[in-house]
């Protein structure tokens, strides 16, 4: 099984902490992360890992339009930082991990490159008509430029490969920043991904930052990457909760309509 001693997951926060989502077996292997600048310093407290984003040595801010992707891509920068890892993840406060059970999740760890906490079925978010489209920079959707086609694109120029769209039919895409992978398989992702916000392509798409769709695009490139690399997935699906706007409490269709505009990064 894999060893959760050789695991690093990081929730990252800028609401309060719940901490009965996380069970005992996890919590040597977490590591809050605080990506606020009103929480500067917040669970600095006995028996908890939490740090400060902007305290990564070297850090770099994108602006909060790259939502969680602007820790990742810190993160990818001080791997250092965290020797003999051999699991680094990554999940929103708001993910209830209280029913992950421990013997699964290590059974996953040894027999897959990534553990996922949230897919999507490819056909469902491309009928979203997301836009990476320079004639309509300031659109999250509508009928140009699907997201899709620009991320496949990328890829297929970085890696001199010939992928279509098409091929993404049937798959499962990891989407919201939330999931567990190898070390080695991160760096691989990153070396790929790290260009492209350096180059501050996505930012074309989105002039005004009115959506945050720079962190919405790269949850979808961090996705696509995974499906066309081939490696190997495991999705143990757990709660969102979404705890700010819409607690587990509230009706079942305000979650469902909130969850759909999440992903669709409007709010």
């Amino acid at each position: 099984m894999g060893s959760l001693s050789a695991m690093r997951l990081f929730v990252l926060f800028h609401q309060d902490i719940h901490w009965e989502y996380y069970p005992e077996y996890l919590r040597d292997s977490l590591i809050f992360v605080n990506l606020s600048e009103h929480n500067v310093g917040k669970y600095s407290l006995p028996g908890v890992h939490a740090f400060d984003q902007a305290s990564l040595p070297g850090f770099v801010s994108l602006g909060k339009w790259y939502a969680e992707s602007e820790f990742l891509y810190n993160l990818s920068r001080n791997l250092s930082l965290f020797p003999n890892v051999e699991y680094v993840g990554f999940v929103h406060y708001d993910y209830d991990l209280s029913t992950l059970s421990q013997s699964d999740f290590e059974t996953a760890l040894s027999h897959c490159d990534v553990v996922s906490f949230e897919t999507s079925d490819f056909e469902d978010d491309y009928r979203q008509n997301i836009m990476m489209d320079a004639r309509f920079p300031n659109m999250l959707q509508g009928g140009g430029k699907n997201c899709y086609q620009q991320i496949v694109e990328d890829y297929n120029q970085h890696y001199h490969s010939k992928h279509t769209v098409a091929g993404l039919v049937g798959a499962e895409i990891c989407l919201c920043s939330a999931f567990v992978m190898k070390t080695a398989v991160l760096q691989q992702m990153m070396a790929f991904i790290a260009p492209l916000i350096e180059r501050g392509q996505l930012n074309a798409f989105d002039k005004g930052h009115r959506y945050r769709a720079q962190g919405g695009f790269l949850e979808r490139y961090f996705g696509v990457w995974m499906v066309l690399q081939g490696v190997s997935m495991k999705n143990l699906e757990m709660p969102h909760r979404f705890q700010k706007s819409t607690p587990a409490r509230a009706p079942l269709c305000s979650r469902i309509k909130y969850k759909i505009f999440k992903t669709l990064r409007v709010l």
